[in-house]
């Protein structure tokens, strides 16, 4: 099962208050992009789901990805590309990452910025159990807003190891 996580930034509102309908229309906002809907079942739910890629794009993904060293990592549940120990390949990931992803991403984001694309691998097999967790955030929240794109590059099913979100789990 491979997967692509980016990480993205933008400043932040301090207190954001998901009645208050100027912070919604607000154009400087990361959010702006979306519809109302989707703005407020993302700062609700702590999730949403969108269409982010077609088909071509990630293929280039996956493509991307089967060609980086040691790819496929069997005896390994988890990896991300960053274990790889050679910094300039890990960098030329990340910039591909961003430089295929970001005319789509621009589509639904303002003002952001890539902090960590990479590849998030769990494997098929039984060390790939990641239990229940919040991901940490690579910001100072009171400055900035963070949150996570992933990108599945292969069916996510329950027997292949598929993501689950726990609604509003980003509140506590």
């Amino acid at each position: 099962m491979k997967r692509l996580f980016n990480f993205f930034k933008k400043q932040t509102d301090k207190n954001i208050d998901l009645n208050d309908s100027n912070y919604i229309s607000n154009q400087e906002s990361i959010l702006s992009k979306l519809n109302n809907e989707k703005q407020k079942e993302l700062l609700n739910n702590g999730f949403i789901k969108l269409k982010v890629l077609d088909t071509e794009k990630t293929n280039q993904l996956l493509n991307l990805y089967l060609s980086q060293p040691n790819a496929r990592r069997e005896d390994f549940g988890f990896h991300v590309s960053l274990d790889i120990n050679q910094e300039n390949i890990v960098n030329t990931i990340a910039q591909k990452i961003s430089e295929i992803i970001q005319p789509n991403v621009d589509l639904f984001l303002n003002n952001y910025q890539f902090i960590s694309p990479r590849f998030a691998v769990k494997e098929a097999n039984q060390n790939s159990l990641v239990p229940p967790h919040q991901d940490w955030s690579f910001v100072d929240e009171t400055e900035f807003q963070s949150y996570n794109l992933w990108i599945a590059l292969s069916p996510s099913k329950l027997d292949n190891g598929t993501l689950g979100f726990l609604p509003k789990s980003h509140n506590k």
